[in-house]
């Protein structure tokens, strides 16, 4: 596997999610997530935490947050030094994620996910 450090996950990740109830915010961890997910038959399927009101709130995954700054200080020095580029889960159309494959050097290969 990768370390951390040779990983960025740039819109988010399973490692932490939280609550969007009423400005809650309180954060869920990794375990937390996969129990929620493999056990299906405890929340009808879908990840819920329990609030104060009557509603149960779906979790988002930190998704539309900004790019963390590892992404942009990371850009030069990765790409210059990369031999295999892996993009996944992205369908090119928005920037900065459309730039990426052309941002290696000639010859290394790509694979999209």
């Amino acid at each position: 596997g990768l370390s951390k450090e040779e990983v960025i996950e740039a819109h988010g990740s399973f490692q932490r999610s939280y609550c969007t109830s009423n400005s809650c915010d309180k954060e869920y961890d990794l375990a937390w997530l996969k129990r929620e997910i493999f056990n299906p038959e405890g929340n009808d399927g879908v990840p819920n935490v329990k609030t104060a009101a009557p509603l149960s709130d779906q979790i988002l995954f930190c998704f539309g947050e900004a790019l963390p700054d590892r992404f942009h200080s990371s850009l030069d020095n990765d790409f210059s030094a990369c031999d295999l580029l892996i993009v996944v889960g992205t369908s090119l159309a928005v920037s900065p994620f459309n730039t990426l494959v052309g941002r290696t050097k000639s010859g290394v290969h790509r694979i999209l996910y």
